[in-house]
């Protein structure tokens, strides 16, 4: 078994962080470990990991066009369907350049024609592969913290309560995420 291809680790890695060594637990960090990773990408809004994706975007008559996600790590093909009678066009990357960091594609001799679903984007976005040195390290290890301190819950039977009524006296508990887990969640800021 293995995580998923989009997630920040590689189950062995996530299992050396929590010092295990068997494999009777390994459905469980698998499971924690992607949805980990999901929940950080939602909160900060990106994907980490790097991926394939093909945007379908309608064409608004100029030279420029903005990509959803970020870096940009290569441009396989751009395509413009000038009308809904012609065959798509392939712009050549020597008709284009791209600025990565911003996912930003202009058009050197042409313009996105304006039209519905009409312009094509294959690309690779993301800051690395899995365990990659190039994935944000506050992301990396702020993420095994997150899934330790999950299953550490799990597996030690831990009980989540938020007030706890004895007789007539009335406790309430606070239970929130460690530092470093705070520490990432913060990171996450919407793209501007």
């Amino acid at each position: 078994m293995a995580t998923r291809v989009t997630t920040l680790w590689v189950l062995a890695t996530v299992k050396t962080h929590l010092g295990v060594t068997t494999t009777d637990k390994d459905t469980d960090i698998e499971k924690c470990a992607d949805l980990v990773t999901e929940f950080i990408e939602r909160v900060h809004q990106r994907q980490y990991v790097n991926r394939d994706r093909t945007e379908v975007r309608d064409g608004d008559g100029r030279r420029t066009l903005l990509l959803d996600h970020l870096p940009v790590n290569s441009v396989t093909s751009v395509t413009i369907k000038r009308s809904p009678y012609d065959t798509a066009e392939t712009i050549a990357a020597a008709d284009r350049d791209t600025d990565t960091e911003r996912g930003i594609i202009r058009l050197r001799d042409t313009t996105y024609t304006v039209g519905f679903q009409n312009v094509t984007v294959v690309y690779n976005h993301g800051r690395g592969a899995q365990d990659a040195a190039t994935l944000p390290a506050d992301v990396y290890w702020g993420g095994l913290d997150m899934v330790k301190f999950v299953l550490d819950q799990k597996w030690n039977g831990a009980v989540w309560a938020s007030s706890i009524n004895v007789g007539g006296a009335s406790v309430m508990l606070k239970v929130d995420w460690p530092l470093p887990i705070k520490e990432l969640l913060a990171l996450g800021r919407p793209r501007v």
